[in-house]
């Protein structure tokens, strides 16, 4: 998979005398360099982030490789563009986050547009299994599973962004471009669907 070009200068005062060791940098470190457009800050930035943008398609969104190419390249040329606006360098992977999830809902909102409405399957309620003590990778397969069961994609999107990268609603609304007061009716009933999943699992979600 060919990395995304960069838009940093081949002017030799771009490089730095001796190449750092950009794998120990912090997040913060590694937005400063890349912002003086030391270029294997860059290629660190693309490596160290890759995994998490493949991911959102292909592990949370349910979409396949192509899309998943699709979202990986604009997501870095986004990146790539827009480091500057980020105010807060400690939040560049929730930035990240925030981008990929917004990209991979615009292409799933643009293909509903164009989709001809199906009749939903018909489901059968199961009863739950009974509450057992459960491993932490099976609590994390569990909850990956029940946000996939989510038919919104934005609720996917806001319990990802507030649970996992402790974004706030007003950080949820601007990197999501979706309405702030939405944000907390949305979480709340997408909680509740999710703790209906879990518990048909004999998981509690209050144990997650």
């Amino acid at each position: 998979m060919p990395m995304p070009q960069s838009p940093i200068s081949n002017h030799e005062d771009a490089m730095p005398t001796s190449t750092p060791n950009y794998q120990s940098y912090s997040d913060p470190q590694l937005t400063a360099a890349c912002l003086r457009s030391e270029r294997k800050a860059w290629e660190e930035l693309v490596h160290r982030f890759s995994d998490l943008v493949y991911s959102i398609p292909l592990k949370r969104c349910g979409l396949v490789m192509e899309d998943a190419e699709d979202v990986y390249q604009t997501v870095f040329q986004t990146i790539f563009v827009k480091l500057d606006t980020l105010r807060d360098k400690e939040k560049l992977r929730a930035w990240i986050v925030s981008i990929t999830w917004r990209q991979c809902l615009n292409l799933i909102r643009s293909r509903k547009k164009h989709a001809t409405p199906e009749e939903p399957p018909e489901t059968k309620d199961k009863e739950p299994l009974p509450d057992r003590t459960v491993s932490s990778h099976e609590r994390r397969e569990a909850l990956s599973d029940a946000l996939l069961s989510l038919d919104d994609v934005n609720a996917r999107a806001i319990i990802e962004c507030r649970f996992y990268e402790d974004l706030s609603y007003r950080e949820i609304s601007r990197m999501l471009d979706i309405p702030i007061g939405s944000i907390g009716p949305t979480l709340g009933r997408s909680l509740e669907k999710l703790g209906k999943v879990l518990k048909r699992r004999g998981i509690s979600r209050h144990g997650l």
